[in-house]
């Protein structure tokens, strides 16, 4: 699971990458709103080797995953949770 908790009311942010199927966002932004997505990813991923960068535009997150399969959709959309 990827968590992004707010450390100030900056754009500062700790991910933290779990190994399941799973991807949620948390984060706060400097007005104080809080926003929660979560992605139900196709395939495990591999935390370790998981990235992230937040800009004051976005938030990129590169995932590794676990397998060398084709995934053909990033997120399982039978389970598909926005938040």
């Amino acid at each position: 699971m990827l968590e992004w908790i707010s450390a100030t009311n900056r754009y500062d942010r700790f991910p933290r990458l779990s190994h399941l199927p799973q991807a949620a966002l948390f984060l706060v932004t400097p007005a104080g709103d809080e926003l929660l997505k979560r992605f139900h990813l196709s395939h495990p991923i591999i935390p370790e080797k998981s990235s992230f960068r937040v800009s004051s535009m976005k938030i990129e997150v590169c995932v590794r995953k676990q397998t060398e399969i084709r995934w053909t959709q990033l997120e399982d959309v039978s389970t598909t949770d926005s938040g």
